[in-house]
C-alpha cells in the first residue's frame, strides 16, 4: 500500500490499469465514474446501495474525495482502511465499506478510521498475532471446544459462513485456561488471518468474481442460560463487537440468530425499534421449531453446506473442529512421529482428594497437562495398574506481579517435561490433594497421538520416570508456544 496517488488510481479501477496508454484526467474520470457509479439505476436496490456500481453523483464525489485522502495518508491510516489486502479486496470496495459505515458522510468516515487506527496500534506491533496458539496462549483448539466458533463452507452468495454456539461457552473453564485479554488477542488473529484466508479463497474460487467482503453469520443460541451472560462474557463480547464495528466496517452479509430461547426473543423484540432498517433486514431470529430453522438457513446456505446439527448434509460442528485440530497439529510438522488423535479437557474441582481414570489403549500415548491459577498447593500423582507411582508433583499458580483477571495467565504443568507419558495398553489413576480445604479449579488437559506411520524415524518417546517432586520455576513449566505473547 505504498503507492502513490497516480499509481492507487491504475489499481484502484480495472478499466484503466488494463491499458498501457496514459490517459487523460478527463478519460480517466469518465472510465471511473462509469465503473463506480450508478448504471442507468435512478435508486438501487437497498441491498446494492452504496456498493461500486451503485453510487449517486452525490456519493461518487465523496467516494473520490476519500480515495485521495486515503493516499494522501500515513501508511498505519491506509492499511486500517485496506485490512483485507492480503485477501486483494478491491480497493474501491474497501474504500465504499468505510464510507457505507458513515453514511457517505467523509468527515465521519475519517474520524472512523482514525479511531480503528488508535484501536488497531497495539495488535498492529505484534503483527495481529499471526499464531493462534500463541495469541491465546493455549492451544486453539481447547479454547473453541469450550467455546465453538468455526468458519463452515460458504453461503449461496459466496460469502464464508460464520458459526457461533455462545450456548456452550464454558467461562469458568476457559478463564482457568487463558485471559480475556489473551482472547482479544486471538480475535485479532481471527479477523485478519483467517476470515481473510476465507475471504480470497472465495475470491478465488470465483476466479475473482467474487468482490463483496462480507460474512454470513450464524449465532446458535441453543443451551443459552441467562447465567451465562456473566460478566466476563459480556466483556468479551463487548471489546471484540466494538472492535468488528470500528475496524471491520460493513463485513456482516446476513446475521441469522437460531434456537432462540424465549428471553432472548422478548430482548429482540425491544432492541429492533432502534436499529435502522438495512441493519434489521440483515438479521433474522428463528427460534427452536427444527422444520423452520432448517427451511430459513436454506434459503441462505445450500442444505450440503450446512452441519447436521442444523439438519443439514454435512458433518457435525464436534466433528468439524476435531478434523481442524488435526490438520493443525499435522501442519505444524514438529517432526516428533506421533499424530494427534484426540483431546479432551476437564475442569477439576479439587476439596480435600479426588481421583480421575485414564484408559490407554494399545498403540496410543497420551500427554498430560494441568492448568491451574489457583495459589493454593495441589499433590498430584499418577499411578498405573500396579500401583506403582510414576509421577509426583505439586501444583500451584505462581502469580507474576500485580495481575487482574484481564490480564492474568495460568500456570501450566505439561507431564512431558517431567519425562512422562501415558503409553498404553494402560488404566491409570490420577489422584489429587488439595493441602488446604479451600476449592481448588485444576483442567487436565489429555491430548492422545498414534505413531505417524508416514514418518520413518521418529523420535524415541520420553521414558517414564519416577517422583520429579521439585517444582521448577512456574512460567518455564509452561511449553513454549504458551509464554506470554509479549515475553
Amino acid at each position: 500500500m505504498e503507492q502513490d496517488s497516480a499509481v492507487a488510481g491504475l489499481m484502484l479501477y480495472p478499466a484503466a490499469s488494463a491499458s498501457n496508454e496514459r490517459l487523460s484526467n478527463a478519460t480517466q474520470i469518465q472510465k471511473t465514474r462509469s465503473f463506480v457509479s450508478v448504471k442507468g439505476v435512478t435508486t438501487p436496490a437497498p441491498q446494492d446501495k452504496g456498493y461500486p456500481g451503485f453510487l449517486t453523483n452525490e456519493e461518487f464525489i465523496i467516494f473520490e474525495r476519500f480515495h485521495k485522502e486515503v493516499y494522501s495518508r500515513s501508511k498505519d491510516f491506509r492499511s486500517t482502511v485496506f485490512s483485507f489486502a492480503s485477501a486483494h479486496e478491491e480497493v474501491e470496495y474497501a474504500l465504499c465499506r468505510w464510507l457505507r459505515a458513515r453514511k457517505f458522510i467523509l468527515s465521519d468516515t475519517i474520524k472512523m478510521v482514525k479511531e480503528a487506527m488508535e484501536c488497531s496500534a497495539g495488535a498492529r506491533t505484534h503483527n495481529f498475532y499471526p499464531c493462534p496458539d500463541k495469541a491465546l496462549c493455549v492451544e486453539r483448539s481447547l479454547y473453541i471446544k469450550n467455546f465453538p466458533q468455526v468458519y463452515y463452507g460458504h453461503a449461496k452468495n459466496g460469502c464464508p459462513v460464520y458459526i457461533s454456539q455462545p450456548g456452550l461457552f464454558n467461562a469458568e473453564k476457559i478463564m482457568t485456561l487463558t485471559n480475556v485479554s489473551s482472547i482479544i488477542n486471538y480475535h485479532w488473529y481471527a479477523q485478519m488471518y483467517e476470515f481473510s484466508k476465507k475471504l480470497d479463497e472465495m475470491r478465488l474460487s470465483q476466479n475473482g468474481g467474487f468482490k463483496r467482503y462480507e460474512c454470513v453469520c450464524i449465532i446458535d443460541l441453543a443451551r443459552l442460560t441467562s447465567k451465562q451472560l456473566n460478566k466476563t462474557a459480556i466483556s468479551v463480547a463487548k471489546e471484540q463487537s466494538a472492535i468488528d464495528s470500528l475496524c471491520f466496517p460493513e463485513t456482516l452479509s446476513k446475521l441469522l440468530i437460531i434456537n432462540a430461547p424465549t428471553f432472548f426473543t422478548v430482548f429482540w423484540r425491544a432492541v429492533r425499534r432502534w436499529l435502522d432498517q438495512r441493519t434489521t433486514d440483515k438479521i433474522e431470529v428463528v427460534g427452536t421449531n427444527r422444520t423452520k430453522l432448517l427451511k430459513s438457513l436454506s434459503e441462505v446456505i445450500e442444505v450440503g453446506m450446512l452441519p447436521s446439527d442444523f439438519g443439514g448434509n454435512g458433518m457435525s460442528i464436534k466433528s468439524f473442529m476435531k478434523k481442524e485440530m488435526v490438520e493443525a497439529y499435522e501442519k505444524k510438522g514438529d517432526g516428533n512421529g506421533l499424530k494427534l488423535v484426540n483431546e479432551n479437557d476437564c475442569l477439576i474441582h479439587v476439596k480435600g482428594a479426588c481421583t480421575r481414570r485414564i484408559n490407554v489403549d494399545a498403540k496410543k500415548i497420551v500427554k498430560l497437562s494441568f492448568v491451574t491459577k489457583a495459589e493454593s498447593k495441589c499433590a498430584v500423582q499418577i499411578i498405573d495398574s500396579n500401583n506403582k507411582v510414576l509421577s509426583e508433583i505439586e501444583v500451584m499458580h505462581r502469580r507474576i506481579g500485580s495481575e487482574d483477571e484481564y490480564s492474568e495467565l495460568p500456570t501450566r504443568y505439561n507431564m512431558e517435561d517431567y519425562g512422562l507419558t501415558l503409553k498404553g495398553p494402560e488404566i491409570y489413576e490420577i489422584c489429587l490433594v488439595a493441602a488446604t480445604t479451600t476449592k481448588i479449579d485444576i483442567v487436565m488437559v489429555e491430548r492422545e497421538f498414534v505413531v505417524d506411520e508416514k514418518q520413518k524415524n521418529p523420535k524415541e518417546m520420553l521414558p517414564q520416570s519416577s517422583h520429579p517432586n521439585s517444582l521448577r520455576s512456574a512460567r518455564s513449566i509452561c511449553a513454549g508456544s504458551f509464554h506470554r505473547v509479549d515475553e
